[in-house]
C-alpha cells in the first residue's frame, strides 16, 4: 500500500504546476490528521491526497507535501521535546522558517547545517558575519533584551529559539507568539553550571529540525578529543591557576574578578588539569584582591581578552593587554610571572558548542607535553562544523604555545 501511496503522491506533486495552491491559515495538528489524535494514517493521507486532486481538499499542497513527509518520516506522529525551560514543545510539521535570537542558537543552526532556513535574528548574530556570513545578513528582529514582536510575526516563522530564561525568555516568547501559531524553543546552547545540558540541548534541537544525525557528528567529534585530554591528564599534578578578565583586573588593585564553581570557565579549567586557586569561593564570580593572588601564587595566569572573539590581528594586542593588567600588582615574584606563564587567550574559547577548543587549550597550557594541537581542533571546528574559513595569522593565544 506503501508503494501505491508514494506512486499517487509523485503523481500529486508533478502536476503541482497546474493546481491551484491554497495559502494555509494559522493551524496546530498534523496537515491531514482529521480525527485530530496526533497520528495521521496511511488512510487519512490517501483521502487528502485524492481529494485535492479532485480540488475538493482543504489541505493546500505544501500541507500535503509536510503531510506525507510527516507520514513517510515521523510515523505520522509530532515530534515533542522538553525544553531547557521545562516547557513541551511540539512540532507539527516540518521546521522551514526560523527565527533565532542567540549567538549560541546560531552556532548550533550551523553545526546543525540549518542556517538557509533562517529569516530572523537577533543583533549579536548581525555583528558577527564571520562565523555567521549567511545569517548576519537575515533581518534583525531587535537585541538580547529587547525584540520587535510584531516584526517577527510578519516574517511568519515556524520555530523560534531563545534562551531558556533572561530578557527574551521562552515563556515571555511564547505569550507573545503563541496566538499566532508560532513555536517557541527555550535553548541556552552553551556552557552552564550543569555541563552535560549543553549536549542535551543540540540533540533536543536536532530531533526539531531533523538533524540528529549532524548532531551525532558533531557530539562524537567533541567527546574524541574530550576523552583524550581526560586519559593524558588522569593522575597528573595539577598547576594552580588564577582566571580573569580585561574588563575585571586592568587597572585594578582590589576586587579583580575571576571565577568560581559553577562558572564555564572554572568548570573548563578544571576539565584541562588544572586547579583554579578561587575553588574555596562559594560564588561564581568571585572578586580578589592584587595581594591574595599574590599570597596563593599561581603557577599560571589566564587572561581573557573581554570582547574578542577568534583571535587577535597581531602579538603586540594581547601583549599589551598582559602589560596593562600587571600595572601595580607587584606579580614580579609569582611563579606564573617567572616562569613567562602568563597568557592572554580570546573571550570566545568557552562560547558554546565552541569550548572544546577552549578545553584543549587550557589543558595545553596546563600541560605542555599533551600532544594535541588546540589551533588544529580550532580549524576543524570552523571548517568542518561551522563551515567557514580559518583564519590564517589569528593570535590565538599569546605567548604561544610550544608545539
Amino acid at each position: 500500500m506503501r508503494n501505491v501511496l508514494s506512486y499517487i503522491l509523485i503523481m500529486v506533486l508533478i502536476g503541482s504546476t497546474v493546481l491551484l495552491t491554497v495559502m494555509p491559515a494559522i493551524a496546530t495538528g498534523i496537515p491531514g490528521d482529521d480525527d485530530g489524535n496526533d497520528n495521521l494514517t496511511e488512510k487519512e493521507l490517501a483521502s487528502n491526497i485524492l481529494n485535492y486532486m479532485l480540488g475538493e481538499g482543504d489541505l493546500s499542497l505544501d500541507e500535503l507535501r509536510d503531510a506525507a513527509h510527516i507520514y513517510a518520516y515521523w510515523n505520522g506522529v509530532p515530534r515533542t521535546i522538553v525544553d531547557t525551560a521545562e516547557r513541551t514543545v511540539t512540532i507539527y510539521k516540518p521546521v522551514k522558517k526560523i527565527v533565532v535570537l542567540s549567538s549560541d542558537g546560531a552556532r548550533a543552526l550551523r553545526i546543525l547545517g540549518d542556517e538557509d532556513n533562517v529569516v530572523g535574528i537577533s543583533e549579536t548574530i548581525q555583528r558577527h558575519p564571520y562565523y555567521f556570513p549567511e545569517m548576519s545578513q537575515e533581518k534583525s528582529v531587535g537585541t538580547w533584551k529587547e525584540v520587535d514582536w510584531e516584526e517577527i510575526v510578519a516574517l511568519e516563522p515556524d520555530l523560534v529559539i531563545t534562551y531558556a530564561t533572561g530578557s527574551i525568555n521562552a515563556d515571555l516568547a511564547a505569550e507573545k507568539l503563541d496566538p499566532f501559531g508560532i513555536t517557541v524553543v527555550g535553548l541556552y546552547l552553551y556552557v552552564t553550571g550543569e555541563y552535560e545540558q549543553i549536549f542535551d540541548e543540540l540533540e533536543k534541537l536536532a530531533i526539531l529540525l531533523e538533524k540528529e544525525e549532524a548532531a551525532e557528528k558533531y557530539l562524537k567529534w567533541h567527546d574524541e578529543y574530550e576523552t583524550r585530554v581526560h586519559d593524558f591528564i588522569a593522575g597528573k599534578e595539577k598547576p594552580n591557576v588564577f582566571m580573569t578578565f580585561t574588563d575585571g583586573s586592568i587597572g585594578k588593585i582590589m576586587e579583580i574578578a575571576s571565577y568560581g564553581p559553577g562558572a564555564i570557565d572554572y568548570t573548563l579549567c578544571e576539565k584541562a588539569g588544572g586547579r583554579p586557586i578561587t575553588e574555596d569561593f562559594s560564588t561564581k564570580y568571585p572578586k580578589v584582591s592584587a595581594e591574595w593572588v599574590l599570597t596563593e601564587n599561581p603557577d599560571i595566569i589566564i587572561l581573557k581578552g573581554g570582547g574578542v572573539f577568534g583571535g587577535w590581528d597581531n602579538e603586540a594586542e594581547p601583549a599589551d593587554l598582559i602589560a596593562q593588567m600587571m600595572v601595580g600588582k607587584n606579580w614580579d615574584d609569582i611563579t606564573a610571572t617567572e616562569n613567562n606563564k602568563i597568557y592572554a587567550v580570546p573571550w570566545s574559547i568557552t562560547n558554546g558548542l565552541e569550548h572544546i577548543y577552549g578545553e584543549v587549550l587550557l589543558a595545553k597550557i596546563c600541560h605542555p607535553e599533551l600532544d594535541i594541537d588546540p589551533t588544529e581542533v580550532y580549524k576543524e571546528f570552523l571548517e568542518d562544523f561551522m563551515r567557514v574559513a580559518y583564519p590564517e595569522g589569528k593570535v590565538l593565544v599569546y605567548p604561544p604555545l610550544a608545539t
